[in-house]
């Protein structure tokens, strides 16, 4: 009996681990990252929701402060030099049967980076002080320097555990394996929580989300350390810089740094900014910033990740009409998904900055609205952001890294400009918002351009019609969900209270979302219909 319970639960298993698996093919990469990203995405609005509801603004100011250095090295050196440098060139050599030099250049890669980001961070960590009073800060008291001081030096142990997350996330995505890297930033997010509900009651504030902070990076690269093995991978030091593809990795992610470096001064300009003006508004801000770029990690991250190596394939085999067909295709998909939700963000802004950030009394009315005008401002460009995702890694899969860094060093240097002049005008940290959607827009533009020609001229086909229809049938359900919303807040539910607010919410983006679907099929754009019948004949052919 119990041999035949165990030979059920292996079997069960087996048939659970396969339905999940992206890898089967069962279920497409993309959705596996989209419901894995939502997921992840949900859990950071909830971090946020605890913060706001216990802490308030200005009390969160140090944390969000302080949380932009890590940030700027994870970014910089992680998620720019090794993501994009990294793939093309280990995709090659595992694609050639190379696995040797695949792995020793994996070897080498890692650990470099391990070693610049640890003196990077001792040195960041001594100067600390000087970082946050003269390039963060500067109009902060000398009490509230400190703090940040104190959460950013605790916060500077991530980069490294993110380091080594990437390794693990890259050559799993590069082996088409896309469940535990798309699971990991759910756990980076527990972490954080974790820190926000056990530790803040022992350690107080400053030291507990700090270490929260470090807490979750270290599960973002736990959840991939066993899958990671699994595909091959075996650490082992390499100083060795002459090793195969070194040199060439070395070149495609000196551009890409330069382009991440300068994408963040971005929010160095920003946080700056914020800090001249009134208590609170570095968090606002964030909050702000945070459910304008849920749609954008939710369908732009997740159908580039997914179409990144197919697009480095094509590339690789110079099939240009393949690769231009796969870029077509998912771009359709991302303003699909994207002009739709930036229409419903900002109908709906009120509503979901104070469901997300007004519980606990700690965000006052004007500070609601201020944060919903920014989240209307920043919203405004969530389809030029989720399509910069997708244009930029077309150009890696062409390894050409320094296109996009043109096009980011012009729409930073535009933002950062237009930022200065809108703040010391109004007066008021929403604008930014404002200024950072012209300048997306601005870099979207130039990379469609730029791309142009790069690998055979493109053709658009139906291109054209179907982004025609997904505007008409978006612009149709934003009317439909402003009047929607207006009828139900006066006749049927109390804004007053919560599930007021809620109950409206819900049955408003349902309605509307059922609109906007039918609208688009009837107009001609069939990008979910079309991705519902790839998944179902993936099934048909998996249970044949």
């Amino acid at each position: 009996m119990q041999e035949k319970l165990i030979k059920q639960w292996h079997s069960v298993r087996i048939r659970f681990k396969s339905l999940l698996s992206a890898e089967a093919n069962l279920i497409p990469p993309a959705m596996v990252i989209m419901v894995a990203t939502l997921a992840s995405r949900m859990l950071g609005l909830l971090r946020e929701v605890i913060f706001s509801s216990h802490w308030g603004p200005a009390r969160l100011d140090a944390y969000n402060a302080a949380f932009e250095l890590p940030d700027f090295l994870t970014n910089l050196f992680v998620l720019g030099a090794f993501a994009s440098a990294f793939i093309p060139v280990f995709a090659r050599y595992i694609e050639k049967g190379e696995h040797k030099k695949a792995w020793k250049l994996a070897n080498v890669v890692t650990t470099w980076m391990f070693v610049i980001l640890t003196l990077l961070s001792i040195i960041m960590f001594i100067l600390a002080p000087l970082f946050v009073r003269y390039l963060l800060v500067p109009d902060w008291s000398t009490a509230k320097i400190n703090d940040t001081v104190t959460i950013l030096r605790i916060m500077l142990l991530s980069p490294m555990l993110m380091g080594v997350s990437e390794v693990f996330s890259d050559i799993l995505n590069t082996f088409h394996h896309f469940t535990a890297s798309a699971l990991a930033p759910v756990f980076y997010n527990l972490g954080i929580i974790g820190g926000a509900l056990i530790l803040v009651p022992y350690l107080g504030l400053i030291w507990g989300l700090g270490l929260g902070v470090v807490v979750g990076a270290a599960m973002h690269a736990g959840v991939q350390f066993i899958p990671a093995l699994r595909v091959g991978y075996q650490f082992k030091p390499d100083f060795d810089t002459t090793t195969d593809g070194v040199a060439e990795v070395g070149k495609l992610a000196v551009p890409r740094m330069i382009s991440m470096g300068v994408t963040h001064i971005d929010a160095f300009v920003d946080t700056n900014l914020s800090s001249f003006l009134a208590a609170g508004s570095v968090v606002m801000l964030n909050w702000a910033t945070r459910l304008a770029q849920l749609p954008v990690g939710i369908f732009g991250a997740a159908i580039g990740t997914a179409a990144f190596p197919s697009m480095v394939q094509k590339a690789a085999h110079k099939d240009h009409a393949g690769f231009y067909e796969i870029l077509f295709k998912n771009l359709v998909q991302v303003f699909y998904f994207t002009i739709p939700s930036a229409i419903i963000l900002i109908v709906m802004r009120v509503e979901l900055v104070r469901l997300m950030y007004g519980q606990g009394g700690k965000l006052d009315w004007f500070q609601t609205l201020s944060t919903a005008f920014a989240l209307a401002l920043f919203s405004i460009s969530i389809p030029a952001q989720a399509s910069i995702y997708l244009l930029n890694r077309a150009f890696y899969a062409l390894q050409d890294t320094v296109t996009p860094v043109v096009a980011t060093v012009i729409s930073v240097v535009l933002n950062s400009f237009l930022s200065v002049i809108l703040v010391m005008t109004v007066h008021h940290f929403s604008v930014l918002g404002l200024s950072f959607s012209i300048a997306q827009f601005v870099n979207m533009i130039l990379l469609m351009a730029l791309l142009y020609g790069k690998a055979g001229h493109f053709r658009f086909h139906d291109f054209p019609r179907q982004i025609f229809a997904i505007v008409v049938a978006s612009s149709v359900m934003g009317a439909v969900a402003f009047f929607f919303e207006k009828f139900l807040s006066q006749h049927f539910f109390n804004q007053a209270r919560v599930r007021g607010v809620l109950l409206e919410t819900v049955i408003v983006c349902s309605l509307v979302g059922v609109l906007y679907v039918i609208l688009a099929e009837v107009l001609g754009c069939h990008a979910l219909s079309d991705y519902l019948a790839r998944f179902r004949k993936k099934h048909a052919s998996k249970t044949a």
